[in-house]
């Protein structure tokens, strides 16, 4: 008789994943500012601002000290490009308070997210994804999904059912 098993999404689908819900988490702060509801944008931008520093730490915390010892250079390249992130939020996060979001503002940090996923997919992702052992995984799996966060698993993961 069939059973339905779950496939774990590997360590590079699981960071994508998680990249594809920051951006849908940013799209939803900038579709409550246009609807004027400042209330629900701060909300919204918490959510955000709480979801990508998790990602950030956990980058940082799983997988960039190692990553560094395989590539130093592309390490230190990523963990600037975070220390640039941190800032344009504390800048974002005042235009929030403010309710004086600039699309221009926004759209340039939305292009500069999607570009540092690409360059991490192409180096520290695909690394993780042929080194990481299972120990390791987890790590970084309960800093991106803890279970008592109501986010659950990234939006998109690209875990499956099967039937076995």
């Amino acid at each position: 008789m069939p059973t339905d098993v779950y496939e774990q999404p590997t360590a590079r689908h699981l960071l994508l994943d998680d990249h594809v819900r920051l951006l849908r988490l940013f799209e939803d702060v900038l579709e409550r500012f246009r609807a004027d509801d400042r209330e629900q944008t701060r909300a919204a931008w918490a959510m955000f601002e709480r979801s990508l520093f998790a990602h950030l730490e956990a980058e940082e915390h799983e997988l960039l000290p190692a990553f560094r010892k395989v590539d130093p250079d592309e390490a230190q390249a990523l963990y600037a490009d975070h220390g640039r992130f941190r800032k344009t939020i504390e800048e974002l996060a005042i235009s929030v308070e403010l309710h004086s979001i600039r699309a221009d503002a926004a759209g340039m940090f939305v292009q500069t997210l999607k570009e540092h996923s690409h360059r991490e997919d192409r180096g520290m992702y695909a690394w993780a994804e042929a080194t990481l052992d299972e120990s390791s995984y987890r790590h970084l799996h309960d800093r991106l999904c803890p279970s008592d966060d109501p986010r659950g698993r990234p939006a998109g993961t690209h875990g499956t059912m099967t039937s076995g």
